[in-house]
């Protein structure tokens, strides 16, 4: 990697790792579990960055272990918010990681087609809690939603590995950083709350 890669590698660590406090700050005051999932998450993901920037001999199945750590946070926050759906994400989560290591340990497959699969596989059940959210909760969510897309499109890129990393790891940051602003959006805890008494509001007009 090359100095411009491993600065933006770096600053992409940072920003993630940054994410991770002010959302574990947030946790402090309104003592959601969401907050607590992804602020944990988050904190794996940017030790992930780091473990790939300043170990790159390292086994691939470190940063694969901690990618599914990081999802099972990520969908287990998403869970936590949308309890009302009763849809078991976590669960089909779980299955789709044992099909993938399945895969990988019984078929030959190629790396770069094998990384795709893990990705789409661990990265659609979150996108489909996002997309689920913003029909739920409606433009509350939508920062939640963009910033959630664009970090999907960046590891894609990154796994096929054809772009230059300092381009992957801009379009990371401005993810999150989308991201984090819908997050700590002081209404976002309370949407539950909201959308319930809104409800119940409309069953009092009928």
């Amino acid at each position: 990697m090359d100095i411009l890669g491993a600065t933006s590698a770096s600053i992409n660590a940072i920003v993630t790792l940054g994410c991770a406090a002010y959302i574990l700050k947030v946790y402090r005051d309104v003592r959601k579990f969401f907050y607590l999932a992804w602020s944990i998450g988050f904190v794996i993901y940017g030790a992930q960055i780091l473990i790939r920037l300043l170990l790159p001999g390292i086994s691939e199945w470190v940063p694969g272990i901690l990618h599914m750590i990081t999802f099972a946070l990520i969908i287990a926050g998403l869970e936590d918010v949308l309890k009302e759906t009763k849809i078991p994400l976590l669960k089909t989560y779980a299955l789709l990681v044992v099909l993938v290591v399945f895969f990988y340990l019984f078929l030959a497959l190629d790396r770069i087609l094998m990384g795709v699969i893990f990705l789409s596989s661990g990265w659609i059940i979150p996108t489909y809690g996002t997309v689920l959210m913003r029909r739920v909760y409606g433009h509350l969510a939508d920062n939640i939603l963009i910033g959630w897309l664009f970090l999907y499109v960046a590891n894609i890129v990154f796994t096929i590995g054809q772009v230059p990393i300092y381009f992957i790891d801009v379009l990371a940051i401005f993810a999150k950083l989308v991201l984090l602003v819908g997050i700590v959006n002081p209404a976002f805890p309370w949407l539950p709350t909201l959308v319930l008494s809104e409800r119940l509001e409309k069953g009092k007009g009928k």
